[in-house]
Order: C-alpha cells, then sequence, then structure tokens
C-alpha cells in the first residue's frame, strides 16, 4: 500500500499533468491550485474550494487508495476544471462552463462516479 507522501506525490503529479493540459487551452498561471490529501473525507471523492485563497483541491485518502486509476483519468482533472470555470466564467458547479472545459481535455462531464474498487 502506498504512503501518504507517496499518494501525495503522485496527486501532485497528475494534478500538473492536467494542469498542462488545461493551460495548453486557457490562459492560467503556471503552477495548479494546491493539492490536499483529506483523510476525513469518505463518501466525497474530491472538493474544490473555488472560493478560497488560496484555492485547494481536497481529495479523500480512503477513495484515492482503492480508485487511482479513476483519480489519474478523471477525478483530479474534474476538480480543476471546477478551479478554471469558476475563474474564468465563475461557474460554481457543473454549469455550462465547467461542462466546455471537462469536453475541451477530452472527458466526459460527470456529476457523480461508481467506485468499483
Amino acid at each position: 500500500m502506498l504512503t501518504r507522501p507517496e499518494l501525495q506525490e503522485i496527486a501532485n503529479e497528475i494534478a500538473a499533468d492536467w494542469w498542462a493540459e488545461l493551460r495548453r487551452h486557457y490562459h492560467l498561471p503556471a503552477a495548479h491550485p494546491a493539492i490536499v490529501l483529506n483523510g476525513r473525507l469518505t463518501r466525497t471523492l474530491g472538493r474544490a474550494w473555488v472560493d478560497s485563497n488560496p484555492q485547494i483541491i481536497d481529495l479523500s485518502v480512503k477513495n484515492m487508495l482503492t480508485n487511482l486509476n479513476l483519480y489519474r483519468s478523471d477525478i483530479i482533472a474534474h476538480e480543476l476544471a471546477h478551479i478554471v470555470a469558476y475563474n474564468l466564467f465563475r461557474d460554481e458547479g457543473h454549469g455550462k462552463a465547467w461542462k466546455q472545459i471537462m469536453v475541451t481535455i477530452g472527458l466526459t462531464p460527470r456529476l457523480s462516479y461508481s467506485l468499483l474498487g
């Protein structure tokens, strides 16, 4: 099983990759928002704190450990898209701008996920 520091490193690497993809399409700062592993999130996969300063993304440690591929392929990008949608279009949820951002980076804009892990 991965240690928490290893999981944090993986989360940051995934976020950096998705942020680079988002930057190909949108004018964004060089650094992605901070990624925080949250041991208290159990039923939520992740949360984007769009109105905090600094903006952060919380990820569920439990769910990430058991569904790492889903985080790699979708969840982290989903949360980063919330940050971009808010900063550029003031879209605070799963609105039109967020959906378009997801499509632009090649993902299906899903509002919920089925966990199989």
